[in-house]
């Protein structure tokens, strides 16, 4: 974990002065930086993404023909269709979805999550160490960035970047045995899943706590901002307890 300046026109991440050393542009204020290894085909977020969008798509379709069936034939007519091959078609149609998800995740390939905290909220960037044609194409980008000079980063191809403020946050989660913290906009749909790490969990949660520890939205107890009497005592104990034992350093699974 390290302290870093953005550099709008360029897009890198640099140590913080007053000018980008690649381009010369203005750099912004100082921030946090950490970078984790990820695996997408490993990672339940990863699974999630297209998932959430294709089952109810899917359970839509599904009931939109068993209602035009009941809308023609009536009952008789719906219990022919349950009967029939339907149920089966839309079982294939879900393991088809299945494996071509896990094809697209496994050709996405190792990558590095870059992630990077201010005050204006979390930005995380996915660079691509070993940017392949498929890989690209797997990330749903176009094999021609790898000649894209500006583009490539000290770890790897950047191929998306996903920006959240701490104003759009309506719901925090933490989920323990995966290391990372969900972030929600709207309540009930997951804007950013930000990975962390032993090192970075300190000042990621005292950041959270403070933006949005006072806030009307759904957060763990730990992150919850303590009373002001006691606010020193009990923020470290938080920070202590809540974060499971995980291997320190610049990468993390």
């Amino acid at each position: 974990m390290a302290q870093s300046a953005y550099c709008k026109k360029c897009r890198r991440e640099v140590l913080p002065g007053g000018s980008c050393p690649y381009c010369g542009g203005k750099l912004g204020t100082p921030r946090t930086l950490w970078r984790v290894k990820h695996v997408p085909v490993r990672d339940w977020i990863s699974w999630n993404a297209p998932m959430r969008l294709a089952l109810p798509a899917l359970l839509l379709v599904a009931a939109g023909v068993v209602a035009a069936e009941g809308v023609t034939g009536g009952a008789a007519g719906v219990e022919r269709l349950l009967n029939g091959a339907f149920p089966r078609v839309l079982l294939w149609i879900l393991a088809g979805l299945a494996l071509l998800t896990l094809l697209v995740l496994l050709l996405q390939r190792e990558e590095v999550l870059e992630v990077a905290l201010d005050k204006s909220g979390l930005t995380v960037r996915t660079l691509l160490p070993k940017p392949g044609p498929l890989c690209l194409l797997a990330h749903l980008r176009s094999p021609a960035l790898v000649k894209n000079d500006a583009l490539r980063q000290e770890f790897g191809l950047l191929v998306d970047e996903q920006k959240l403020a701490w104003r759009q946050v309506k719901r925090v989660q933490w989920w323990p045995e995966k290391s990372q913290l969900l972030l929600y906009g709207p309540f009930w749909w997951l804007r950013l899943a930000v990975p962390v790490t032993a090192e970075s969990w300190p000042e990621l949660s005292a950041a959270v706590t403070e933006r949005l520890g006072r806030k009307k939205i759904r957060m763990p107890s730990g992150l919850r901002a303590p009373a002001r009497s006691t606010a020193g005592k009990k923020k470290n104990a938080a920070q202590q307890d809540f974060f499971p034992d995980t291997d320190p350093g610049a990468y993390g699974e």
